[in-house]
C-alpha cells in the first residue's frame, strides 16, 4: 500500500515509481490518495496508519512492518525531548505496539524490525544490492524541525560530541521503553492493594498510593476514575 498525501509536486511520480517497482518484483500494490490532503503531520500519520490497518485487516494480517531505523528512533527521542515530552514520548518508536485503529484494539500490531540498523546502514545495503531508491524531496526542507535536526544537529553532535550519537540515543529510547512498561504495571499492582469502599476516595487517601512515585499514584487515580 502506497499512501499519497498529495502534498508534494512530485507525489504522483513517487506513486508511479512505487507501482512500477512492485510490478517488476511481482508484488501486489495499491496506491491510495488522500482526499482531501491532510492538513498536518499528525493528520497525515493517522491517515497513513489507517489505510495500512484496513488493508492488513482485509488480508487477515496481524502485523504491519515499518522501515523505521535506529536513526529515526534517535531523532524522535531528541525531537520529543526538545518539546518537553515525558517518558511516554521519550521512549520513541517501540519495537512493537498495538495499531489501535479502534480505541484499544490490540488485534493488529505495528512492528519495526529494522530498529537495530542506522539509516546509513540501510542506505548502504540498498546501494550495494542495486535496489532503487526514491528520496523524498521534502527531507531537505529546513522549515521542518526534524529535518533541521537530521541535517544540522546530528552531524554536529556526531563530530563534536559522540561519533555514535545515533546508537546511544536509540539505546536510551530502549531503556525508557522498559521503564515505561514498568510504570504502566505499577498502578495495576498498587490498585489491588488499596482497600477502602470508594475507589476514588481510597486512591486519594491511602498512604500506600501517595507514598509511591507520582507516576504510579496518578496511574492509580486514573484507574479509579
Amino acid at each position: 500500500v502506497h499512501g499519497n498525501h498529495g502534498w508534494r509536486p512530485d507525489a504522483a511520480d513517487n506513486a508511479t515509481f512505487v507501482a512500477d517497482l512492485c510490478q517488476t518484483w511481482g508484488v501486489p500494490c495499491q496506491v491510495v490518495r488522500a482526499d482531501p490532503p491532510p492538513a498536518t503531520e499528525a493528520e497525515a500519520r493517522h491517515w497513513r496508519y489507517g489505510i495500512l490497518g484496513y488493508a492488513a485487516q482485509a488480508l487477515g494480517a496481524t502485523h504491519i512492518a515499518t522501515g523505521h531505523t535506529a536513526t529515526d528512533r534517535a531523532e524522535t527521542l531528541l525531537y520529543n525531548l526538545l518539546r518537553g515530552s515525558g517518558t511516554n514520548g521519550l521512549q520513541a518508536l517501540a519495537w512493537e505496539r498495538p495499531l489501535g485503529l479502534h480505541g484499544k484494539d490490540t488485534a493488529l500490531n505495528v512492528g519495526r524490525p529494522l530498529l537495530f540498523l542506522s539509516r546509513q546502514a540501510t542506505g548502504d545495503f540498498c546501494h550495494r544490492e542495486n535496489l532503487p531508491l526514491w528520496v523524498d524531496s521534502t527531507n531537505a526542507d529546513l522549515a521542518y524541525t526534524r529535518n533541521r535536526l537530521r541535517l544540522e544537529v546530528f552531524p554536529y553532535l556526531e563530530t563534536h560530541v559522540h561519533p555514535r550519537i545515533v546508537h546511544t540515543l536509540a539505546q536510551t529510547a530502549e531503556i525508557l521503553t522498559a521503564e515505561v512498561a514498568l510504570l504502566d504495571q505499577l498502578p495495576d499492582d498498587l490498585y489491588q492493594r488499596v482497600r477502602v469502599q470508594q475507589a476514588r476516595e481510597r486512591a486519594r487517601s491511602s498512604s500506600t498510593a501517595v507514598s509511591r512515585p507520582a507516576p504510579a499514584a496518578s496511574g492509580v487515580l486514573s484507574r479509579c476514575a
